[in-house]
Order: C-alpha cells, then structure tokens, then sequence
C-alpha cells in the first residue's frame, strides 16, 4: 500500500491537482447516491469510497482534504440521526488506514509544512483579504478574466511581484469579475441549492465538498467537474416530488435574507481604507490628479496600476468618455494610444511617452489641440537623438515648430519621476 505514497502530486489528467482532489473527493460521497441497501452493495460502497480517498490523497490537496471532512460532516448533518457505535468504529478504522497510506507521501509532507508562515498560506491570505476591496472598488465588476489583474495593479502589496492568473477561489474570482446584481445572484443561488439538497444528505455534502474546494482553488473553470453535484440534484428532484419536502416560504427568505447578509458583510469588509474606485469609463485613486489616457502595459509593464497608486492621486480613463468625464489639467498617453476621430483636448497639458513610430489623424489633431505637449522616449525607443526626433515629427504630421516643447529620452526607472506631480 506504501507504493500509493507518491513523491509528487498526482493530476489524473488535469491540469490542477486540486481540480483532481475536488473530483475524487466527490466520487467518494457520490457513490452512496447509487441504489443498494444489502450488505454486499453496502461493502462494496464503502471499498469504492477507500479508493476514492486513497486517490484523493495521492493528489495532495490540502484543499480536497479539508471538502472531504467537510463534505462527509456535511452528509452526517443532513441525515439528522446519530450513528451507532459500529458505524463510528467502520469510519475511525477507514481513516486511520487511510493515514497509514497517505501521511508517508506528498500529503504527510504538505500538512506537516503547513503553518501561517508558510508562503502558499501568506500569498492566499493577502488575495483573500483584498476580495471584498475589490468588489466595493468596483461596484459593476472587474470584467471577465480581469480578477487577477486587477488584484495585481490595485491591491497587492507593491513588494509583492508574484503573477497570479486568478484569485486562488471560484468564489472569489467570479464575485469580483461581476457586478452587484449577478453577485446578489450567485449568492442567492448557492442557498438555495443547499437548501434543496438538504432533503439529500448525500447531495448536500457533495454540494458543500464542492463548494468548500472552490474556496481553495479556481477549480469551477472546469465545467466538467460541475457534472457530480449538477447530477446529485437529480435524486433531489425525485425527493421533492412529496410537497411535504418541498422548502417553505420562510425558508426561502432566509436564503435571500442571508445572501443580503453575506453581501453586507463582504461590503462592509471592503469599506476599509479603500481609496480605489472603478467606473465604467475610469479608475480614479484617491482624490483624483492626472489623467492617465488607457494605459500600454508593453510601456508601463504588466502592474501598471502599482505606478499608479505610488503617484497617491490620479485618474485612469479607460474609454474617451472617461477623458470628458474626469477632465485633469495634465493628460498622460503611453504607447499607440488610440484615439476616437474628432476628439481634442480643451486647455490640458499632454505627456506622451513612448509615442508610436507615426501618428493617424486623429492623434496628431489631439497634440495639436494640447496646451502644451512633452514626449518622453523610455527604454523600448533607442532612436531619441534629436535628429530621430525630428524626423519622428515630419513623419507624423506634427510641425516641430508647432511643438511647444521639444520631446527628450528618459530611461525607463525615471519615466514616472518625469511625470510625477510638481510640488
């Protein structure tokens, strides 16, 4: 049995462990949803389970672990009735065997690592805290596959250089991607799957595994894992046909009742020293400042929004609408920046930096519709001698006598020092 200790964590074919652990952990609960009373089914369904948590186990998920123990918990609620002695000594015997065979390997390693120091443990906990900033920062969301992003420019702590391709939760991920109204919603509908699924002690647990896992990992981008506790709610709506079972009205308000209350708290959480707020045409950070027009990240770098909130005041526009909206006596393009035909500035400085090789019409008639322009070359041009500069300005339209000031190289560790605030 040792040979089931592996060394690394297994993937079963996909491409996260946990997203494995998660599964595995609800084949172990779901196999008791199949018909079989007899000691003979009843045997077999307990050395399926073995075998499912003995898998699960070689995954190494801390994550799966703990939607097993809260999942089989979960079940044991739901039924509403105590277990006989023999019961509690087939279930200590299950997971003291499993132990013997899981401890040895990667899992024994990984819980033996875990503490509040541990790095894993630390980075989870920052993303964490930041989830109800984000979703209070952006009243209307983030945008599809834009959490991480978001996390990263706006909230993770400006040492922190760590690339995250999501939140480390479903929960999380999903709640900050949307708005209020579909958050309320999500919400609302995890209630009410629970409460449904209660009148199915088997369905419940499977449902709270789920929905524990999901804490830990963005394991609900795969859509083929929601098949089991989608499935499971088969066996509910065969329950629910006796009205008996059927959930009243009163129970129904305390499902929206608390998915008001978990949106209140996560609110209230969010209120907390935040000084960012996200619109849908801007991204203003504190009291506002300089207007900062759809920011190039291939200028600026990926965490564009850390340069952002060391300047302490400024405004990001993220549209032109943005632009008219928010106004700024000092205007800040990056890279190609595109602009909408027929669009000027009115009385606003403008800072360019690294501008594109050649400008369309509708850039050129904004620099010549600025009070004064700067361009500022950083470390992806090498051709900011003054003769390329002036060539620079033939090429694209602009009349370097029509230029109130003249563009100049900086390197790219000072480029936010060239357009920092004037004191």
């Amino acid at each position: 049995m040792m040979i089931l200790a592996t060394a690394t964590r297994a993937t079963f074919g996909f491409s996260n462990p946990n997203a494995a652990g998660a599964l595995l952990t609800m084949l172990a609960l779901g196999i008791w949803l199949l018909p079989g009373r007899n000691r003979g089914a009843m045997v077999l369904k307990a050395v399926m389970t073995m075998v499912g948590m003995i898998l699960m186990a070689m995954t190494a998920s801390r994550g799966a672990l703990i939607a097993l123990i809260t999942g089989g918990a979960a079940s044991w609620m739901a039924a509403g009735r105590p277990w006989s002695r023999r019961g509690w000594l087939v279930v200590g015997g299950a997971l003291l065997l499993l132990s013997l065979i899981a401890l040895p390997g990667t899992m024994g390693k990984r819980l033996a690592r875990t503490s509040p120091l541990e790095p894993s443990f630390v980075s989870r906990m920052e993303v964490y805290r930041a989830i109800p900033q984000l979703l209070v920062s952006a009243p209307g969301g983030w945008g599809s596959g834009q959490a991480a992003s978001a996390y990263e420019s706006w909230f993770q702590p400006m040492n922190d250089t760590r690339h995250f391709k999501n939140l480390l939760s479903t929960h999380g991920t999903w709640l900050v991607e949307w708005g209020w109204p579909l958050r309320f919603l999500y919400l609302i509908s995890w209630g009410a799957i629970l409460l449904l699924a209660w009148r199915v002690p088997v369905s419940f647990g499977i449902w709270v595994a789920w929905g524990t896992a999901s804490c830990f990992s963005h394991i609900g981008k795969e859509w083929g894992l929601w098949m089991i506790p989608i499935g499971s709610l088969f066996f509910v709506a065969w329950e629910l046909r006796n009205k008996a079972k059927v959930p009243s009205w009163r129970q129904w308000r305390w499902v929206c009742g608390s998915a008001m209350g978990v949106a209140l708290l996560l609110g209230a959480l969010g209120f907390s020293g935040n000084t960012i707020r996200k619109s849908a045409h801007s991204i203003v950070v504190g009291r506002g400042g300089d207007l900062f027009y759809r920011p190039d990240e291939r200028v600026l770098g990926v965490a564009w929004g850390k340069s952002m909130r060391r300047r302490g005041d400024v405004t990001i526009a993220t549209d032109w609408e943005g632009m008219k909206l928010q106004g700024g006596a000092r205007v800040i393009f990056s890279g190609n920046a595109p602009v909408p035909p027929g669009a000027s500035l009115s009385n606003q400085s403008l800072f360019w930096i690294n501008p594109p090789p050649k400008l369309d019409e509708a850039q050129r008639r904004v620099v010549l519709s600025a009070r004064n322009c700067l361009f500022l070359w950083g470390q992806f041009r090498t051709d900011a001698n003054p003769s390329a500069l002036r060539a620079w300005a033939d090429q694209s339209g602009v009349s370097w006598a029509d230029l109130p000031s003249v563009g100049r190289y900086v390197s790219g560790e000072k480029l936010d020092e060239a357009i920092s605030p004037r004191p």
